[in-house]
């Protein structure tokens, strides 16, 4: 049966769950004092990986448990926040953010939290990782051509060959990679400023294309994966 994870306050604060897609037998995976948020299964379904905040000092760090809640393990453990964790495609390794060089980076792990490797390495922010579907290719968003804006890069797996895919003075942010890898899906305000609206584009930057046109904010859009 397919499997859907999500975060839920209905215990009071915020903890990870997970349900039937169907909306049926929605079971409890964290419950403790922390905030647990983020959460994202592994590729063949064995693992659930999330982000969790100290409720003591506000610093975030990243966990994985098995899918039903047992064995949780923290896998980061360093000064300030790391969040945002996604699992490669082949599931050996996980794509995360952190500041814990004094501005947001992307980093890499194995699965099991060892071999850390820092991807990226600018004075300003770069976060909204996401990989393509043969996990060859990370895009993300970065503020170091423009520090008050953010534009779109990609990468390849190691952090090699980062290149800028879109050149404007706006927010472009949370790009997701197509399910064939071949397009872009990300948020921008690049018609109004302060109003966020859906593009997608060529995986090259090319052919940006509006998708949402209103006075709301529409933000953080991902394909529907095969045979979900």
């Amino acid at each position: 049966n397919q499997r859907i994870v999500f975060v839920s306050d209905r215990g009071g604060q915020s903890d990870v769950w997970v349900m039937n897609a169907d909306g049926s037998n929605p079971i409890q995976i964290t419950d403790d004092a922390a905030v647990n948020e983020d959460p994202e299964f592994s590729p063949d379904g064995s693992k659930i990986v999330f982000e969790r905040e100290d409720p003591d000092d506000g610093t975030l760090e990243i966990f994985m448990a098995d899918a039903d809640g047992s064995n949780p393990v923290q896998l980061t453990d360093a000064f300030g926040i790391s969040e945002a964790p996604h699992f490669h495609p082949d599931g050996t390794e996980i794509l995360f953010k952190s500041d814990r060089q004094g501005v947001f980076d992307i980093y890499l792990m194995d699965v099991n939290g060892s071999n850390v490797r820092q991807l990226t390495f600018t004075p300003w922010d770069d976060f909204d990782a996401s990989w393509s579907p043969d996990g060859s290719t990370i895009v993300f968003s970065s503020q170091r051509a423009f520090p008050t804006r953010e534009d779109l890069w990609i990468m390849n797996r190691d952090g090699g060959f980062q290149t800028r895919i879109l050149f404007n003075s706006v927010w472009d942010w949370h790009p997701v990679y197509s399910t064939d890898g071949t397009r872009i899906i990300f948020t921008s305000d690049r018609e109004t400023d302060d109003e966020y609206e859906l593009y997608i584009m060529n995986a090259d930057g090319s052919g940006v294309t509006q998708l949402t046109f209103n006075s709301a904010t529409d933000d953080d859009a991902e394909f529907k994966k095969p045979g979900s």
